[in-house]
């Protein structure tokens, strides 16, 4: 009986020291006890936790909690797989190379710093984009400093703000403007400094900033103005300013100006821009910039716009004094030559008013000449001036359009020949000069038919032309310039300029549009020598020589708009150069054409010049195409010729045993063997200009607008209407 408690003792004393079963079931080894860590139970020796470093024991900080740098068993704390204080990582083990060193004091050898570039982003003018906080995670108990690599200068757009800590270390990156466009990108270098001899990591910083949409313009961005000493004020200026901001608003002002806001739509203002004071003396030169601006939203960003203004005091207004060709097409848009004095102001075009419609700013071709395109314009006359530079026109320049009619054929009868026929479109209205009979021919149309008037007779009669104006025509006879007005109905020959030769007589003559009438002499005595030809200018009818020389009997032909004059030998000496006149420069050139002229037709704009002359003998019988610097372009049959006003075609009028016909060729078209233009159509006449199946010549000249040509040969003067081409 008394053994029995001692074996229960004996054997309840046995387990006891062997082992220990935890709450979970598991069971300790002797010499250890259960501990519950919080979130698991585990063995640890039993001195654990018990505030003294025992045998068995790394550390022992008296309680069994792990992350408070002893782990919950008391044993290392790097290996365990827990963050603890002192550690920068923890994998479980004391293994280097595995992503944690053994004494978990670094990322793999080196301090972690993220994220591992950085990247901002704005549109200029907009607020500063949010900072980027970088985070280090220091290797050891060291610090962090904050620089750029040796060979890259600091970024001056990019601020850097340091927080340090003990194990992670935090800074914030920051762009510091938003007003240079385009990419900029720089290096940052965290430097540890330990110890260890410290690490080093270069982070990539990018910063885009975008355009903004930000815009203003201001139109026109050059202002002229000008003004005649003692005259009127330069009239105001209007500049409209569009932004895609704030309304714009004035930023800079010269001082002779003053600007002032228009009503006008908010989408499209409108300043009016004056010139302050009127006082300046001739010669005042003053330019400046006068600026506009426009902010965004954020009040960050402006944007300006430039105007230039330039304002000059000169001795006169600009004159006008001729417009040519003075005659306009109803409905059609032209091509205009204003001429006069005074036009050309150094960094000032024009405006150029044609009866209400202002067309400009121009820029002059010269301080004679300026050179425009108008808009189609119903029927009427429309006064010509300079508006602005404020310019007078004492001699009432008009550009003159008219419709014009639809003529049908005709044959009327005109015996004796004619050596110039002028069709005055205005006052639909044929002037012939008859040299043999010492007379002008007039033919009108009217109720839709052509007739003959009384002509009008003029002893010894030379030439005759229409002045740039259509007022008036220049009639030659050999000692004297003589006018006939074309407004007053009357037709009375008025005695203007004699002649300056005592042996020589006044031969032919053409008009430029500048007001000179090229004048050219000849003697009958003295076929080969040379004359000096004459410039006439039918404003102050003086006479004047020196422009050039021909030989004795030579001819000048002018375009229709007056721009060059084409002045040639006689055909007595051989192909001299054939000399052209250009009004602008009012000089006088020789061309490289040679020859001595027989026939001349020119077109509106002189673009295309129709010559036959001496030189056609070397060859089958043609006439030269050429350009209007007199460049060989092709050729025509020799026949009786005309130019098209708009220079696209030729007619040639051909009177043979075959009939009387009109060739229509293409002055456009690709040239034909022989380098002839190509054929358009055949008009074929029911009536002979001249008669007898001999094409003994013809004298020619067009309508307005092309649509009609006029043949006056020795027995009729034809009508032919050549629409349909």
């Amino acid at each position: 009986m008394r053994l029995a408690p001692c074996i229960i003792a004996v054997h309840l004393g046995c387990l006891h020291e062997a082992s220990q079963t935890c709450g979970n079931g598991s069971v300790c080894p002797p010499g250890q006890q259960c501990a519950d860590t919080g979130g698991d139970q585990l063995c640890i020796l039993v001195t654990c936790g018990n505030g003294r470093s025992d045998p068995g024991e790394a550390c022992d900080d008296g309680n069994n909690r792990s992350g408070d740098r002893c782990p919950a068993d008391c044993s290392p704390p790097c290996g365990n797989g827990v963050l603890d204080l002192d550690e920068i990582c923890d994998d479980g083990n004391t293994v280097d190379g595995d992503g944690c060193s053994s004494n978990c004091r670094a990322l793999d050898g080196i301090f972690f710093v993220s994220p591992s570039m950085v990247q901002f982003m704005a549109t200029e003018g907009d607020e500063l984009p949010a900072s980027v906080t970088v985070t280090t995670r220091l290797e050891f108990r060291d610090s962090v400093m904050t620089g750029y690599p040796p060979d890259v200068p600091p970024a001056s757009w990019l601020a850097i703000t340091e927080r340090p800590s003990t194990s992670v270390a935090t800074f914030d990156l920051q762009v510091t403007d938003t007003s240079v466009v385009g990419l900029r990108s720089t290096s940052v270098r965290f430097t540890t400094d330990d110890e260890h001899g410290g690490r080093s990591f270069d982070l990539p910083v990018a910063y885009r900033l975008e355009p903004s949409a930000l815009a203003v313009q201001a139109t026109p961005a050059t202002l002229a103005f000008a003004t005649a000493a003692g005259g009127v004020t330069a009239r105001p200026r209007r500049v409209n300013v569009t932004t895609s901001g704030a309304p714009a608003s004035v930023l800079r002002v010269p001082s002779w100006l003053t600007v002032a806001a228009l009503p006008s739509p908010a989408a499209s203002p409108e300043f009016a821009v004056s010139v302050r004071s009127t006082s300046f003396p001739v010669g005042t030169a003053l330019s400046d910039e006068l600026v506009f601006a426009t902010m965004n939203a954020s009040g960050r960003l402006q944007r300006t716009a430039a105007v230039h203004a330039s304002y000059r005091v000169v001795a006169a207004s600009p004159e006008v004094q001729f417009v040519a060709p003075y005659l306009g097409i109803a409905g059609r848009g032209g091509t205009l030559r204003v001429r006069g004095r005074g036009f050309q102001i150094p960094d000032t075009p024009v405006i150029v008013r044609i009866g209400d419609i202002e067309i400009g700013p121009v820029a002059p071709d010269g301080d004679t000449q300026v050179t425009l395109s108008y808009p189609p314009l119903p029927e009427g006359r429309y006064p010509v001036t300079i508006s602005d530079p404020p310019g007078f026109a004492p001699t009432g320049p008009e550009l003159v359009v008219v419709t014009p009619p639809s003529f049908t054929y005709q044959a009327i009868d005109a015996p004796s020949s004619r050596q110039r026929i002028i069709y005055d479109a205005e006052r639909q209205a044929i002037y012939a000069l008859n040299v043999r009979d010492e007379q002008i021919e007039h033919f009108v149309h009217a109720g839709g038919r052509w007739s003959a008037r009384a002509p009008h007779a003029v002893p010894q009669i030379r030439d005759i032309v229409m002045v740039p104006n259509g007022r008036s025509l220049i009639v030659l006879d050999p000692d004297a310039i003589n006018e006939i007005s074309l407004t007053d109905g009357s037709f009375a020959l008025v005695r203007r300029a004699d002649n300056p030769f005592f042996n020589a007589f006044f031969s032919t003559a053409a008009a430029a549009n500048n007001g000179k009438i090229f004048v050219v002499p000849a003697e009958s005595c003295c076929p080969h020598f040379f004359e000096e030809t004459l410039l006439y200018d039918i404003r102050d009818h003086s006479l004047v020589g020196g422009r050039c020389t021909i030989t004795n009997g030579g001819r000048a032909e002018s375009s229709e708009d007056g721009s060059r004059i084409y002045l040639s030998d006689n055909g007595i000496d051989g192909g001299n150069p054939v000399q052209i006149f250009d009004s602008l420069s009012n000089t006088t050139h020789p061309s490289t054409a040679a020859l001595d002229l027989f026939g001349v037709s020119i077109s509106r704009d002189a673009s295309r010049v129709i010559l036959s002359g001496a030189d056609v003998f070397d060859g089958p019988p043609r006439a030269n195409v050429y350009d209007r610097s007199l460049t060989l372009t092709g050729y025509l049959p020799l026949h009786s010729f005309l130019a098209s006003r708009d220079a696209t075609r030729a007619f040639v009028y051909v009177e043979d045993t075959q009939g009387a016909r009109l060739e229509v060729y293409d002055l456009n078209g690709p040239l034909q063997p022989g380098g002839l233009y190509p054929l358009l159509r055949t008009v074929m006449l029911p009536d002979p200009a001249n008669g007898g199946g001999q094409d003994s010549g013809a004298t020619m000249t067009g309508s307005l607008d092309d649509s009609t040509v006029f043949i006056s040969g020795s027995r009729k003067l034809l009508v032919v209407p050549v629409n349909g081409d």
